[in-house]
């Protein structure tokens, strides 16, 4: 999704509201070999509910996450 410029530039006006540094110690994490990266529902969600929550625990259902992690690399080929 957003890296951090694009963070501050596409919501430069909606970010005036809040700590630019919380946002990022909350929100800023992913990265695949390169810059890390907000996710985006997450953004969304900060805007609507107007403050900081650990949304990404209640996106959705966690057992996935232990499934994935106990298979092997073998199985995802």
């Amino acid at each position: 999704m957003d890296t951090q410029s694009e963070l501050e530039s596409v919501f430069e006006d909606r970010l005036k509201d809040f700590n630019k540094d919380k946002i990022k110690q909350w929100y800023n994490g992913y990265s695949w070999l390169g810059e890390s990266v907000y996710n985006p529902f997450d953004i969304l969600l900060l805007f609507q509910k107007k403050g900081l929550e650990p949304f990404g625990l209640r996106q959705g259902d966690l057992s996935i996450i232990l499934c994935l992690i106990t298979k092997s690399p073998a199985e995802y080929l």
